[in-house]
This record gives C-alpha cells, sequence and structure tokens, in this order.
C-alpha cells in the first residue's frame, strides 16, 4: 500500500521518433494531469534509458497526491468545475443572514466534521465547522511534500451536510469521520439545523484524513 504523499502510481506510453524518445505520462486518473517528456536515446544503455525515463515520469506527475502536499491548493480533476465556480465567494455571514436568497449560488467551504450521522435513505448527515482557508500552506521544511493543506485553528460557524458518502468514505481506512477536513462545495437549501447553521445541498466534496492537513495552531512548529 503506497503511503501518504508518495509519488503517484504513472503509466507511459512510448514511440520512437527520428531524433528522440517521446513519452506520454499520464498520472492516475484522480489526479487528471498528463504531460510530455522527450530525451535523447542511449543506444549503448537500454537499461539507463529505461531508468530516465521512470525519473522522468515520476518528476513529471509530482507528488501533491489526493491529499494536496504542496505549497498551494490545487483542485483535483472532478473538482475543477466546482473550484472554478466557486471563485467569487459567497460569505458565510450573507448565507446564514438569507439562505433563501442564495438557493442557486454555489459555495464552496472548508469545514472540520464534529458530527456524523446515518438517515434513513441511506445518505449521512454531517454537521461541519466552518473554517478559513489559508492559501500559503504551512510546511514542515523547503520541500514540497512536507506542506499540509492549512485551514484556521478557531472556528467561523457551523453548516450541515447531507451526503450519500461511497462505500470507502463511509468504512475505508479513511473514511469520513469526526475530524476529518472537507471542502465542501454546494447550495443552500434554505434551511437551518437546530444551531442555526445553513444546510448545503452537496454537488462534491473532497476529503483530507485527519493527519493529512494541519491548522494555524500548527504556525510555530511549521514554517510557510
Amino acid at each position: 500500500m503506497r503511503a501518504r504523499g508518495a509519488i503517484p502510481w504513472v503509466k507511459t506510453r512510448l514511440a520512437l521518433l527520428e531524433n528522440g524518445v517521446f513519452c506520454r505520462v499520464s498520472c492516475s486518473a484522480l489526479y487528471g494531469t498528463s504531460r510530455d517528456v522527450s530525451i535523447a536515446p542511449r543506444a549503448s544503455s537500454i537499461t539507463l534509458q529505461l531508468l530516465t525515463l521512470a525519473l522522468l515520469s515520476l518528476a513529471a506527475c509530482g507528488g501533491s497526491g489526493p491529499y494536496n502536499f504542496a505549497r498551494d491548493y490545487s483542485p483535483l480533476k472532478a473538482e475543477r468545475e466546482h473550484y472554478q465556480a466557486t471563485q467569487q465567494q459567497v460569505a458565510y455571514e450573507d448565507v446564514q443572514r438569507d439562505p433563501n436568497g442564495f438557493t442557486k449560488a454555489e459555495v464552496g467551504w472548508f469545514g472540520t466534521v464534529t458530527s456524523y450521522g446515518d438517515l434513513a435513505d441511506g445518505s449521512q448527515r454531517l454537521v461541519l465547522s466552518l473554517r478559513a482557508h489559508q492559501p500559503r500552506h504551512l510546511c514542515g521544511n523547503e520541500r514540497d511534500a512536507s506542506c499540509r493543506v492549512t485551514v484556521s485553528e478557531r472556528s467561523m460557524g457551523s453548516f450541515v451536510v447531507d451526503a450519500k458518502l461511497s462505500e470507502e468514505q463511509k468504512l475505508g481506512k479513511d473514511r469520513v469521520w469526526v475530524g476529518s477536513l472537507l471542502k465542501v462545495y454546494g447550495t443552500p437549501t434554505g434551511e437551518y439545523d437546530d444551531e442555526g447553521g445553513p444546510i448545503l445541498k452537496v454537488k462534491y466534496l473532497r476529503h483530507f484524513p485527519r493527519g493529512t492537513y494541519v491548522t494555524t495552531a500548527q504556525r510555530d512548529a511549521m514554517r510557510r
């Protein structure tokens, strides 16, 4: 099993050209990236060629992975459309004050799970503590792989999502649970929960299990 933050699985497709070797590198579909790499052939050492191609492949794909171990936030392939749609962010306070006025607006909020419950229809109701995202992530050292998605230590309020989680998200090793960080994209339903938190209809969510993100409380132990 690959450790978190390890370089993602890659596959390569080679085509011999007149002046070199062309390599099409495709990262896991989860990351949605592919890049072209070319190197000069070295007929005297096939082994060296293959090794060079492998190293280039790994470098081309990068290592931020599904948990975004990088200095800046990067949406996954399936997330990009929602990420772009929420760049003009709707303020939490505005939605809380007038949820019916934003039922057609998509929001993108970070929140840590504080409550988890199963509903009768098989979906899950999650209560989240809203956290502000720090654009420049905290890092343990100068390497990008040491960086973690960073959110505020302090809660800015609460909100609720009803989501249909996958079996892996419910039962897997890195299941969604209390303490998980979620990036939730959705639209306000116009309703509140008993605590006054707006309820969102989920369009997409990205999960960061405990241990794969940090809060600003770690600022003294990590560098920017």
